[in-house]
This record gives C-alpha cells, sequence and structure tokens, in this order.
C-alpha cells in the first residue's frame, strides 16, 4: 500500500506519544518482517505525558521493521528539547524495544555544555547515556580541588 501525505498519531494505552509526517508512505505486511518505508522523508515528533512535543527527528529516508526497528538514512537530525541536546549522522538505528539508538556511523552530538563527534555509537533514547568510538570533542572539566592534581613541589622530587 502507498500513501501520499501523511500524518499519523500513534498513542501508547490511550496517550498521545508520536506523531509521523511523511510525504510518502509504503507499507508491506505480507514481507518478514513486514516493513514500512518513507522513500521522501520523514518528520517524526515524540510527546511528553502532557502533550508537549519533546523530541524530533528527520531524515532523507526511513524504514521500519516490525514497527520496532527504524533505520533512518540521509541527514539524519534529532533535537531533544528536554536534554537540549541535538544530534546528527548519516545513518541511525532506533530499537524501541530496547530503547536505544544506535549507529556505525560518523555522529555529532552537541549539548549546552559539550560536544562530542565518534565514528560509531549506542545511547539510550533520551541521549543522557551514550558511549562513542573513536571519539573527540570538549567538556568542562570539575574545578574543586578534590579533582585537580598539582605538580610535586621541589623537595618532594628530591627525597
Amino acid at each position: 500500500m502507498v500513501t501520499q501525505g501523511v500524518s499519523k498519531l500513534i498513542s501508547d494505552s490511550g496517550r498521545l506519544k508520536y506523531r509521523i509526517i511523511a510525504e510518502e508512505w509504503r507499507m508491506f505486511d505480507k514481507t518478514k518482517p513486514p516493513r514500512q518505508e518513507f522513500p521522501k522523508g520523514i518528520f517524526l515528533e515524540r510527546f511528553d505525558q502532557n502533550f508537549k512535543m519533546n523530541m524530533y527527528i528527520i531524515a532523507d529516508t526511513a524504514w521500519c521493521y516490525d514497527q520496532t526497528l527504524w533505520r533512518l538514512k540521509g541527514n539524519v537530525y534529532i533535537l531533544d528539547k528536554e536534554q537540549r541536546t541535538t544530534f546528527r549522522t548519516e545513518e541511525l538505528y532506533w530499537d524501541m524495544n530496547e530503547h536505544r539508538f544506535y549507529s556505525n556511523r560518523h555522529m555529532h552530538i552537541k549539548k549546552p555544555d559539550r560536544e562530542l563527534q565518534g565514528n560509531r555509537f549506542t545511547a539510550n533514547e533520551q541521549l543522557t547515556q551514550y558511549h562513542v568510538w573513536q571519539s573527540k570533542g570538549y567538556m568542562p572539566m570539575p574545578e574543586n580541588e578534590n579533582n585537580t592534581q598539582k605538580a610535586p613541589s621541589d623537595t618532594a622530587r628530591k627525597a
């Protein structure tokens, strides 16, 4: 089935959770696993308990397998308004059963106080806990006395 100009609301237990907007939506319910394709891009919004949009995801192309595993490709961008975090990559997987994002492509995550890039990553859905391979970036270091190391004095070196 192919549908043009789609706006779909998704709820869980009677509560609005997501809205999907797509120019074209293809559904393949007889394939193993069943899949949905969004060949002309996707805009997905996530809502909090007060029906406020708290995150959105944009991608040039998307696939959804078994209604639980998303593959987003091409100019993938996430804005998490609660965490004030942006995320960019060329390909992203979102496992809704495991509540995690992951990718084997270059990624760039930006928070108000830090920025990180890497070639592979995995993160929770809130983008608050993540592991990045071959990373580079910046983040502030704590400025309390317990975390700062002082150079040894001359007398300590002679002893």
